[in-house]
């Protein structure tokens, strides 16, 4: 990964806090109109919430000219070398998420997420699947990212050094995604924040994070096939 410094971006944490209100008042105001009792639609409803509010969001970004977006990290410096170091890091990560963290979270709250997956898989052909593997493994990773990694983590480090960033910013990751999932998300988040820190482009946490789920939902039908 690439040594240059990442540069913090003071009004992040606005632009994060932007982009939750956005998100929680569209996906209140699809369910008047939606029927969001269906695991899979309320996921495309929230999808599409996340898909807005980065619009508005980056929307006032770019007003403030190109540089600015570069570094905010969207930028294909140091993106291919950014991405091999990444995911280097990920495959040095994994045994411990797999043995250590995944266990551990089974056992304090359940396997709630891995049921979750389990069941829109269960409702959908191979076919049908495609939609939910592409807004899992793409659409997510990139909106998450973009909210989480570019607003929120470059917001705090204008504010914090690095390690009190990564730590607050995977806290924050963690528990917006519910404490059924607190713990394995926010260690997840902790590495994107590490990446994120070594980076100048966005590119790489996307990637991990692409792959990432990916494996998640390939593991988890690998072992309901097992069974």
């Amino acid at each position: 990964m690439t040594s240059a410094p990442l540069k913090p971006l003071s009004y992040g944490i606005l632009l994060f806090l932007l982009c939750y209100c956005l998100e929680t008042l569209f996906s209140l105001g699809c369910r008047e109109f939606i029927d969001t009792s269906a695991i899979g639609r309320a996921m495309y409803v929230t999808l599409g919430a996340k898909f807005i509010a980065c619009v508005v969001a980056l929307s006032l970004v770019a007003r403030r000219g190109r540089d600015e977006l570069s570094n905010a990290g969207f930028t294909w410096d140091g993106a291919a070398r950014g991405s091999l170091g990444a995911i280097g890091v990920y495959l040095l990560f994994l045994p411990l998420f797999i043995f250590v963290v995944g266990p551990l979270n089974t056992l304090l709250v359940g396997d709630e997420q891995q049921a979750i997956v389990r069941e829109i898989m269960e409702r959908t052909d191979l076919l049908r699947s495609i939609p939910f593997l592409a807004t899992v493994c793409v659409g997510v990773p990139v909106l998450e990212e973009i909210i989480f990694r570019i607003f929120l983590y470059q917001g705090l480090r204008y504010q914090l050094p690095y390690l009190a960033a990564v730590l607050v910013s995977g806290a924050v990751f963690g528990l917006l995604h519910g404490l059924a999932a607190a713990f394995p998300i926010m260690t997840l988040g902790i590495l994107l924040g590490y990446v994120r820190e070594k980076s100048r482009s966005i590119v790489p946490v996307v990637i991990v994070h692409a792959i990432h789920n990916s494996w998640t939902v390939l593991s988890i039908h690998v072992l309901d096939l097992l069974d």
